[in-house]
């Protein structure tokens, strides 16, 4: 008998994708029938079967999704659940880069600007351009950070197919001030922890190829919202 009841526990589409052992496997449906619970018993399911839980890699949109999915695999597999690598994208790439710039000799204890942040030293970045009337931060903050999820730099030929034309000029200028900005200060914001990680990783393929080697699944919760960088 299956200690963890899959039969009782899930319904025959979802037993399906949770016991699926080769290849990926994409499970759409839509809100509230259970996808979050499908990855929890396909995680269950793998360290049940012999999968070290340390070479799964689940991630989410926010913490509190992320803890609630590591109390529900806890719940099934019991203390093993402790080794598992369940986060948001952003701590995924915060623990990584703080790791690797360690071992390659680089930044890596920069802070992390939140959102309050990110606004006062946008506000202070648009009065100096004469451009508090004309763009609001949180404004110039939602077209910075589109770019990011596209892996567009200030330096990027196609920025201006993010930015809007009307004031995409001066957001380019902006957005070199702000990433300029970040680094005096020694600071990412969110979207440079992805960022960052990926830039990271083509420079130094050997670090990519230790992570693609380490783990052997990973799942992705709410895929469908996911960015280009993510």
């Amino acid at each position: 008998m299956n200690p963890l009841n899959l039969e009782e526990n899930l319904n025959p589409r979802q037993l399906e994708a949770v016991m699926r052992k080769d290849g990926p496997v994409l499970v759409l449906a839509g809100a509230g029938t259970g996808k979050t619970r499908v990855i929890t018993y396909r995680i269950a399911n793998l360290v049940a079967n012999g999968v070290k839980p340390e070479r799964i890699l689940a991630v989410t949109f926010t913490n509190k999704a992320a803890g609630e999915m590591k109390d529900r695999v806890m719940n099934l597999v019991g203390d093993d659940a402790g080794q598992l690598w369940v986060s948001t994208f952003h701590s995924f790439a915060l623990r990584v880069l703080r790791s690797e710039y360690r071992n390659y000799d680089l930044q890596w204890d920069f802070s992390i600007f939140d959102e309050t942040d990110q606004r006062n030293l946008m506000k202070q970045i648009l009065k100096e351009y004469g451009l508090e009337e004309k763009i609001k931060p949180r404004t110039a903050l939602y077209y910075i950070d589109i770019a990011k999820g596209k892996l567009l730099d200030w330096e990027s030929a196609t920025l201006h197919t993010v930015f809007d034309s009307a004031v995409g000029g001066a957001l380019v200028e902006v957005y070199s001030a702000y990433q300029k900005r970040l680094k005096k200060n020694n600071a990412k914001d969110f979207s440079d922890l992805l960022l960052d990680l990926i830039v990271f990783f083509k420079e130094h393929p050997e670090a990519l190829q230790k992570y693609q080697e380490h783990f052997s699944h990973i799942l992705v919760d709410e895929y469908q919202d996911t960015n280009y960088a993510q």
